[in-house]
């Protein structure tokens, strides 16, 4: 993970060490003729976020009333791994909307809920699905299925 003026980008398993490898990427790797890649970042900049949030709505199921954070997450990549297995630093519960592609989420329960709660489950999500999901208390990992790049949107609510 690297920080850059308080903005995080998630690097996962490729060799891209921040925001300007991976705006810089050639056409040949964005189209997946060489190396596998998937990254995630937080939109924190204020002019940027504004102007990301003009293009999409919030989940209609979600309350305006609710807090929502300030920051947008944008996750990337191609076919093949995702995120590993890891618990989110985050104060409440996350929706991700699948605008492109199709993910595979594999959740496991956390301690207190072993023995009471099916230990592991899988979810796929589609394009233009969203999952709601507290990965600041349940392990999970992503995985990119099909052929399609997969591009994700989501945010924390409280």
């Amino acid at each position: 993970m690297q920080i850059v003026m308080d903005c995080q980008f998630f690097r996962f398993a490729t060799d891209l060490a921040g925001p300007a490898d991976f705006f810089n990427m050639s056409q040949s790797r964005v189209e997946g003729k060489e190396d596998q890649w998937y990254v995630g970042w937080s939109n924190c900049e204020g002019h940027t976020a504004n102007e990301l949030r003009k293009h999409y709505k919030l989940p209609y199921f979600l309350s305006p009333e609710l807090d929502h954070g300030k920051t947008d997450w944008i996750y990337m990549g191609l076919p093949g791994p995702g995120a590993p297995s890891h618990i989110d630093h985050v104060p409440g519960a996350t929706w991700q909307a699948q605008l492109s592609g199709e993910k595979e989420w594999t959740f496991e329960a956390p301690p207190e809920c072993y023995g009471i709660c099916t230990s592991k489950m899988k979810v796929r999500v589609k394009a233009g699905e969203i999952i709601v999901l507290d990965g600041s208390r349940w392990f999970h990992e992503t995985h990119i299925l099909g052929k399609n790049m997969s591009i994700v949107i989501g945010a924390e609510f409280y």
